[in-house]
C-alpha cells in the first residue's frame, strides 16, 4: 500500500509535478482571462450568425469547454500525485488519471476540428449528444428507472436533426445507433487526433487491472528461496515500484495531450494564441518537451 521512492527519484519527480502544476496554473489564468464566451468574428461566431438553426450548433462550444474543464481536473490531480506530500506513491491512481483525460482532449479536438465546417461540426455536435443521452439512460435503468425519459429525450432530438436534414443513423434492426455521424470509438478518437493509442491502450490495461500492464508499469519481481515442497513450480511473487521514467513521459504524453485540446478551444473562440503559445513555450521548456513535440510553430 504506497510505496516511498529513493531521493534521486524524488527530485525528478518533484522537478516535474512542479512543472506540470506551473503549466496548469498557467493555463488556468489564460482560460479564465477570456471568460466563458467566444470572440465576435471568431470562427464560433462566423459559423452561429448564418446557421440555420444556431441553438443546434451552439452546444459545441459548451461541449468543448465541459471537456477541458473534466481534463484539466484528471491533469491536476495527476501532477499532484507525482509529489505527494506524505512521500506514498500511488502510480496506478496516476496512470488512471491520464488515461481519463486523454478522450476528453481528443472528443475536444474533434469537435473544434478547425478544417470541419458548420454542417460538419453540428453533425459532431449531435453525435456527442446523442453519445451522452445513451449513456444517461444506461444509467437510469442501472438504477431501477424505466429510461424512458432518456429515450423522449433521444427522439427529440432526432427530430431536430431531421429538420436541418440529418437522418438519424439506424442499426440492423432499425434503432437509431447514432445522430448526425457515426462518433468514432474511444480508441480510434485518441489516435486520430492525438496519435496515442498506444498509451490509451496500455493506461487503460492498467485502470482495468490486467496483471501483465499492473507489472510492467510498476512492479518488480522479488527474489525468494526456492520453495520447501515437491511444487516444481515453485513461485513468484511482486513488489510495488516507482517508475520514475515512466511517469514522466506519461506526464509529457499528458501535457502535449492537455495543450492541443485547449488550444482548439483558443483557436475556434478567437481568444489570444500569441499569449498562449508563449505560455506553451515557456511550459514545454521547463517538462523538457522536445521541439518536434511543439504542434504550435508553423511547420
Amino acid at each position: 500500500m504506497g510505496r516511498r521512492t529513493v531521493i534521486s527519484d524524488k527530485a525528478v519527480l518533484d522537478y516535474y509535478s512542479n512543472g506540470l502544476n506551473q503549466f496548469h496554473n498557467l493555463a488556468q489564468r489564460l482560460h479564465q482571462s477570456h471568460g466563458i464566451h467566444f470572440m465576435d468574428g471568431s470562427q464560433a461566431d462566423r459559423e452561429l450568425n448564418p446557421h440555420p438553426r444556431p441553438e443546434l450548433l451552439a452546444p459545441a462550444w459548451s461541449i468543448a469547454s465541459s471537456q477541458i474543464e473534466a481534463a484539466a481536473d484528471y491533469f491536476a490531480a495527476f501532477a499532484n500525485m507525482l509529489a505527494p506530500s506524505d512521500g506514498l506513491y500511488t502510480p496506478y491512481a496516476a496512470y488512471a488519471c491520464v488515461r481519463s483525460m486523454l478522450e476528453p482532449c481528443a472528443a475536444t479536438l474533434w469537435l473544434l476540428d478547425p478544417t470541419a465546417n458548420a454542417r460538419e461540426r453540428t453533425k459532431r455536435t449531435f453525435a456527442l449528444r446523442f453519445e451522452d443521452i445513451q449513456q444517461e439512460r444506461k444509467f437510469a435503468v442501472a438504477c431501477g428507472q424505466s429510461g424512458d425519459k432518456q429515450e423522449q429525450r433521444i427522439a427529440q432530438v432526432a427530430r431536430s436533426a431531421a429538420e436541418i436534414g440529418f437522418k438519424p443513423l439506424t442499426g440492423k434492426a432499425g434503432k437509431t445507433v447514432a445522430i448526425g455521424v457515426h462518433k468514432p470509438s474511444p480508441t480510434e478518437l485518441i489516435q486520430t487526433q492525438l496519435g496515442e493509442e498506444f498509451w490509451f491502450r496500455f493506461l487503460s490495461a492498467i485502470s482495468h487491472g490486467k496483471t501483465w500492464a499492473l507489472r510492467i508499469s510498476s512492479m518488480q519481481q522479488v527474489p525468494v528461496q526456492a520453495p520447501q515442497s515437491t511444487d516444481p513450480g515453485g513461485s513468484t511473487l511482486f513488489e510495488k515500484v516507482v517508475n520514475r521514467d515512466l511517469l514522466v513521459t506519461v506526464a509529457v504524453v499528458a501535457t502535449i495531450s492537455i495543450a492541443r485540446a485547449l488550444r482548439s478551444k483558443f483557436e475556434y473562440g478567437g481568444w489570444d494564441l500569441e499569449e498562449l503559445d508563449s505560455g506553451l513555450e515557456s511550459a514545454f521548456e521547463v517538462l523538457k518537451i522536445p521541439p518536434k513535440d511543439r504542434f504550435w510553430r508553423p511547420a
